[in-house]
């Protein structure tokens, strides 16, 4: 599946739940659905906002932006979403959010940074 990347000057939105390998230990069966719930929550509102999400890490996002306050909108939904989801008993999945804009180009059929 080709993905529609922007290139030139984008931000980037990286994601990272917080304590997800002890939560992983705790809850195995548990997290399976929460981080499902998770992916989803990120891809609505990566999605919503006209984004990208060009790599899962696990735990996490990177996406990419065309414009800066379509990033920072949709980091605010997800953030916003994953406070409001019951989580049972896996409790609150918390996650850290980094926006950077910067120039970028496609290569090798993913976005990285100009050289």
């Amino acid at each position: 599946m080709m993905l529609d990347l922007p290139c030139g000057t984008v931000t980037f939105l990286s994601t990272d739940l917080e304590g997800s390998t002890r939560l992983w230990e705790a809850y195995p069966e548990a997290m399976k659905d929460a981080l499902a719930r998770h992916d989803t929550i990120l891809r609505n509102a990566v999605e919503g906002h006209g984004g990208v999400i060009f790599k899962h890490t696990g735990d996490g996002v990177f996406a990419a932006f065309r414009v800066a306050p379509d990033a920072l909108r949709a980091a605010l939904t997800a953030w916003r979403c994953l406070n409001a989801e019951p989580w049972g008993e896996v409790g609150p999945l918390r996650a850290r959010m980094a926006l950077h804009a910067g120039v970028a180009q496609l290569r090798a059929g993913t976005i990285s940074g100009a050289r």
